[in-house]
């Protein structure tokens, strides 16, 4: 099923490339954009096939591209900092319930210490 899904996204971004309408590239490149928004299981198959299109001989395919990564780059960024602040925030729950659990322990073990 990857394959299908790469395949297609591949399709949309030679269509892109390759098509002499304006009408038909913009609707590829609306798919594309469509395709990588909010969607992590595209985004990262999206912005490969927009970067191969930056050498394409399309300069209206080329300024599309650019300005489609633009965004889908932006959209990257918040996702991956959104997946490491909610890790960070797990780390530290753990490390913050370490040192929480350890006077607890020393109290049962412990408990006429000072």
């Amino acid at each position: 099923m990857f394959v299908l899904l790469f395949s297609g996204i591949r399709a949309i971004a030679e269509c892109l490339a390759k098509s002499k309408s304006e009408e038909t590239q913009e609707s590829a490149r609306n798919l594309l954009q469509i395709l990588a928004q909010g969607n992590p299981k595209f985004e990262m198959q999206v912005y490969k096939g927009l970067i191969a299109l930056l050498p394409c001989t399309s300069p209206k395919a080329q300024q599309m591209a650019c300005q489609t990564l633009k965004i889908v780059q932006v959209s990257l960024v918040v996702s991956l900092l959104s997946h490491f602040q909610f890790f960070g925030a797990v780390r530290q729950m753990k490390s913050e319930r370490k040192v929480l659990e350890f006077p607890l322990c020393c109290e049962l073990l412990f408990p006429n210490s000072p």
